[in-house]
């Protein structure tokens, strides 16, 4: 499983995030870019850089991964909800198993918000808070 997919498993698990979001497979989180038919309010994540730990010998089985998460809202005391349950359920965990990732930390690293204008020339636009969180996590390691 990778990171992506066990960062899918904790927000599916979290009931404050699917409260807003939906659960089961109705849920409204998706990687990288929401589809045109996606309805607000909703979360995508993207990976922005990953890296493994190396030791003088072979690869140390750890891992890091900075990942972009976007919360979209109609409003933004909308996105400021989202936004919190989704740094509640994140910001800070030690040691979990997420699926079959063994997660050792998670911080958020950065946060920003935005009002995105509308693509259609109307004024409804889409609130917009992006967060960047680093997930050290366990990762297996190369036999040669």
């Amino acid at each position: 499983m990778s990171i992506e997919s066990a960062l899918y498993t904790r927000l599916k698990a979290v009931s404050a995030v699917t409260t807003i979001v939906g659960t089961g497979n109705s849920a409204r989180i998706y990687p990288d870019v929401a589809p045109p038919s996606a309805t607000l309010s909703y979360i995508t994540y993207t990976v922005v850089s990953d890296s493994s730990e190396q030791h003088m010998t072979a690869a140390a089985g750890l891992a890091s991964a900075v990942i972009q998460i976007d919360c979209w809202a109609a409003s933004s005391v909308n996105r400021g909800a989202l936004r919190e349950a989704v740094r509640g359920a994140l910001d800070g965990a030690r040691q979990q198993t997420w699926g079959t990732v063994q997660v050792r930390s998670v911080m958020r690293e950065q946060s920003r918000s935005t009002w995105e204008k509308p693509e259609d020339g109307s004024e409804v636009g889409v609130f917009r808070a992006s967060m960047d969180f680093r997930f050290w996590y366990v990762e297996s390691v190369p036999t040669f």
